[in-house]
């Protein structure tokens, strides 16, 4: 089968997700021309999806492989896939979970007020006192806010790691 010559070629020889693209065709063109299932031309299919993560179709075709021939261990390898799915499902939502309590935590634990003033010495004058008042974001306007201090906690969301230096 044609499939099997490009499915062994992108193993054995270069890697080129080409090859896997024509395996596929070629499987799919062979599946329209048989007049008699083969197990083993769903099962290798099926191991392709599997590695572009096509985890639907991988399924699919173990599913049709086991069918055709419970002994190729189709069934397992299909269990397999759905395990794996469903556990990536259940800690993606478990750390999205886990982000937006860490979100609702950190937005509550920034203070809205706080009571007294602020003291801290100027560097040029290290003998002189300068008073600072904590005040409340509507109260700043656009410009230099003089003796204004705003209590606020930066929190990022990373769509994607960053590096650090």
């Amino acid at each position: 089968m044609l499939g099997n010559a490009h499915f062994t070629n992108f193993f054995a020889n270069n890697e080129d997700v080409e090859q896997l693209t024509l395996a596929l065709k070629a499987y799919s063109q062979t599946e329209k021309q048989m007049r008699e299932p083969n197990p083993d031309m769903f099962f290798n299919r099926a191991t392709i999806y599997e590695y572009l993560e096509r985890y639907g179709e991988a399924v699919r075709d173990y599913n049709t492989a086991h069918s055709i021939d419970p002994n190729l261990n189709a069934a397992h390898k299909a269990g397999a896939i759905i395990d794996f799915v469903v556990q990536t499902c259940n800690l993606v939502q478990s750390r999205t979970a886990s982000k937006a309590r860490k979100h609702t935590e950190l937005a509550r634990s920034i203070p809205t007020r706080i009571e007294g003033e602020l003291r801290f010495p100027r560097t040029e004058e290290p003998a002189q006192q300068v008073t600072y008042a904590f005040a409340p974001i509507t109260s700043l306007v656009s410009g230099i806010n003089t003796g204004a201090i705003l209590p606020a906690r930066i929190v990022m969301h990373l769509d994607r790691p960053t590096e650090v230096p």
